[in-house]
């Protein structure tokens, strides 16, 4: 009696995994399919339906046979059902245009992009062109006249960049923000306002802005807030430097990135705690170095600097490991240009121009997994967007989210016509294949099934 109340019990146990089994087996056929196969999004809501369909139909029989069973059977099935709304709900791959203001040429440019990624900035043609702040529902909408947004703070507060003044003839550097919109930062003293001067980078809360001015053939790297205004960085560095330029700043505003001019030009890290210090440069190149971006946390920088190979090679630097360059997407004479970096330096993307003999410019990234690779073709074929991009050819990748699962640039759509465009991910683009959930979720599932065969 106990013997057939044990082999009862363990046959129950086993049926009752069988909400699990299908539904995972089901939900990694459909994952499969819609990264592997150009599938919709009405279809993979079919292969849900099907997931449901079978459950409803096992229910079914099983109430048919033992009541008791089928109570455990119902909670199971909530079970499963509540698994597969939890990775139903899952972050979805997309590719998202930008659009075009009306008016004008059609022309856009996405050049920095939230912490989340749920707003962009950057430019757009129109009657009269401008910066645009871009977001999914609203599309862009512009928010400066005659200007052009380099990047946007972390909490996707605050637009930076730089505005023509017609009655001067110069370039100010603006800010913008949801709560007062535009305000011109104008020029740092002694600066003559006949130049050119834009703000580059903004910290996460939007309360820290850099970049640089341009007068009489030099340059001049600035940090500036609301209370305190124009802070000069040229004189905080190392090798009495003629000019400098600030490129990018960390999240919480205490570390700044750039390059120095003159005869003299190294990257720079400046900290607001010890001053500034010189990256140097790539080995067998000249002098001549720049920062363009620094991760969130502050640690790891990226820039170019003249190598060996090229005038201009994209580099990372940590403290640990120094200047690191990332080399090139192919063996011809290339440049690399990298733009944007996520929190932690796990991923970097940007810009690659070959000059063979036809010359091609390709957005790239670059992962401590893989290494240099063209992004398109890693957004086709690791993340299944080959056919939302077909017909594109992605120039540029301008800036990468702090989590990795949002990447904006510039591209050729398919009319031949520049425009932005961004990208979200299912998981950040560092991680590297097999998806580890969904895999375990495989396992387990297969298991069950079989588990189930051998009672």
């Amino acid at each position: 009696m106990d013997t057939i109340d044990l082999e009862e019990r363990r046959w129950r146990a086993r049926v009752a995994l069988i909400p699990f089994g299908i539904a995972a087996v089901v939900v990694m056929v459909a994952y499969a399919a819609s990264h592997l196969l150009p599938l919709s999004r009405e279809a993979t809501a079919s292969c849900w339906g099907t997931v449901a369909a079978i459950l409803a139909f096992n229910l079914e029989r099983r109430l048919m046979e033992n009541t008791d069973l089928a109570k455990q059977l119902h909670r199971r099935l909530l079970a499963a059902f509540m698994v597969c709304s939890v990775t139903a709900s899952l972050p979805a791959t997309e590719f998202l245009p930008a659009g075009d203001l009306l008016g004008g040429a059609i022309y856009s440019e996405l050049r920095g992009v939230s912490a989340n990624g749920s707003r962009a900035a950057g430019m757009s043609s129109a009657a009269i062109d401008g910066a645009v702040l871009w977001t999914e529902v609203d599309g862009l909408t512009p928010i400066a006249a005659r200007g052009f947004a380099q990047a946007i703070s972390g909490d996707g507060s605050t637009v930076v960049g730089g505005v023509f003044n017609q009655s001067t003839g110069a370039t100010e550097p603006f800010v913008w923000n949801n709560n007062s919109g535009i305000t011109m930062l104008g020029f740092p003293s002694g600066i003559s306002p006949s130049g050119l001067a834009v703000a580059e980078d903004v910290s996460a809360d939007g309360s820290i802005v850099v970049g640089a001015t341009s007068f009489g053939g030099n340059s001049e790297a600035f940090r500036w807030t609301e209370g305190g205004g124009f802070q000069s960085l040229t004189q905080q560095l190392p090798g009495s430097p003629s000019g400098s330029s600030a490129n990018g700043i960390s999240a919480d505003g205490k570390v700044i990135v750039g390059g120095t001019t003159g005869s003299y030009k190294t990257a720079f890290r400046w900290t607001s705690n010890d001053g500034g210090i010189v990256l140097g440069d790539l080995p067998g190149g000249q002098l001549d170095s720049s920062a363009t971006a620094v991760s969130a946390d502050g640690t790891v920088v990226v820039g170019t600097s003249n190598s060996e190979d090229s005038p201009i090679e994209a580099f990372r630097w940590t403290e640990e490991t120094g200047m690191v360059g990332l080399g090139f997407l192919s063996d011809s004479f290339s440049q690399t240009v990298p733009l944007g970096v996520t929190g932690s330096g796990e991923a970097i993307v940007g810009r690659n121009d070959s000059f063979d003999a036809v010359p091609d410019v390709s957005a790239f990234l670059w992962t401590h997994a893989f290494g240099l690779e063209d992004l398109q073709v890693v957004l086709g074929n690791r993340f299944g967007l080959a056919s939302e991009l077909n017909g594109w050819n992605l120039t540029s990748a301008t800036d990468i989210s702090s989590d990795g699962m949002s990447i904006v640039g510039i591209g050729i759509n398919p009319n031949g016509n520049t425009e932005g465009w961004l990208v979200r991910l299912d998981q950040p683009i560092f991680v590297p294949e097999p998806r580890g959930g969904l895999m375990g979720l495989f396992v387990i599932g297969s298991y069950a099934l079989l588990q189930f065969r051998r009672q």
